[in-house]
């Protein structure tokens, strides 16, 4: 019995190795059933390269008509709306070969000059998203000093970045040959820069926010410095910049006074100078009162009055 034993334990081991083997085997010719290209990568590459050779060389002489220097210049300047669908085409083409920009080099495919045309629309892209985000800003809503900066700022970021995209500029750049009405859009745009500015101004008298309205100053500095090379200056509204920096000054000046003033000795509840906050509550000025428990002026409705009368007790007493 022990040697038959031996040899059926023998037997079965060998039967499970050999069934291993045959999963395995099975394994791997699913597994390259289920590859989409079971051909060698440079066969398919190469097919690939085939299959799309005609659609870039349709593509190439398109994309260097927008370029300058590198064709016939006598053909009017591209509309944005041309490099936006000369761009779609080129996704296009990528998207059915699946390969790469560079796998197409090979084909003459433009990579450079592509890229310089989607940093242009991009540009554009964003100023647009700006100008709208400045109506949105100007609407009904009350939007917080902190957001109108923010605004402003990507405002002239994006002018910025535009203006120097669509100007002659460093002569290593690739410039494309477009017609953004850059003169045009300034001069529309002005009027809404303008009424973003005053109510940043406005704001600031309303809502004195230290940290926002140094950010404002330091925008407005920034455009001041740079002059007639600032986005400011293209966008009309320069000229109005210094006396709004005054403005600023005296609301800093203003706002720091007014901080100081609301600064309590230890745990007390009382005020060192409440005028202003009585001031307040008598009137119902209810955006002061914000303002000042925003600064730290008010952290108790406990805090009393000269008399030792508390802030609720005022409240109640003039119904506000």
């Amino acid at each position: 019995e022990g040697p038959e034993l031996a040899f059926q334990i023998a037997m079965q081991q060998e039967l499970e190795r050999s069934l291993q083997l045959v999963q395995q085997q099975q394994y791997s010719e699913h597994m390259q059933q289920q590859q989409p290209f079971p051909k060698a990568r440079g066969t398919v590459r190469q097919s690939r390269l085939e299959e799309v050779a005609a659609e870039v060389a349709g593509l190439v002489p398109q994309v260097n008509a927008m370029v300058e220097g590198k064709e016939s210049q006598e053909k009017p300047m591209a509309h944005p709306v041309e490099l936006e669908a000369l761009l779609k085409r080129a996704k296009d083409i990528l998207e059915a070969s699946r390969l790469t920009e560079q796998d197409l080099e090979g084909l003459g495919w433009p990579t450079r000059e592509l890229k310089a045309i989607r940093d242009l629309v991009s540009s554009l892209q964003k100023w647009q998203s700006c100008e709208q985000a400045a109506k949105e800003a100007l609407g009904p809503k009350l939007e917080a000093l902190t957001d109108v900066v923010t605004v402003l700022e990507q405002m002239f970021t994006a002018w910025r970045n535009l203006s120097t995209l669509t100007q002659q500029g460093d002569p290593e750049r690739i410039r494309i040959r477009a017609d953004f009405g850059m003169r045009s859009r300034a001069s529309a745009s002005t009027p809404l820069v303008s009424a973003l500015l005053d109510k940043a101004i406005a704001r600031v008298r309303h809502e004195p926010d230290l940290v926002a309205v140094r950010r404002l100053e330091a925008l407005l500095n920034w455009q001041v410095e740079l002059g007639s090379k600032s986005a400011a200056c293209e966008l009309g509204v320069l000229p109005f910049l210094e006396q709004m920096l005054k403005e600023l000054s005296e609301c800093l000046q203003g706002t720091t006074r007014l901080q100081s003033s609301f600064q309590m000795p230890g745990n007390s509840t009382l005020l060192s100078t409440p005028e202003v906050l009585w001031r307040a509550i008598v009137h119902g000025d209810l955006a002061s009162v914000e303002s000042i428990i925003r600064h730290g002026g008010l952290v108790s409705g406990r805090t009393q009055d000269p008399s030792g009368h508390s802030v609720l007790w005022n409240a109640i007493a003039f119904e506000r």
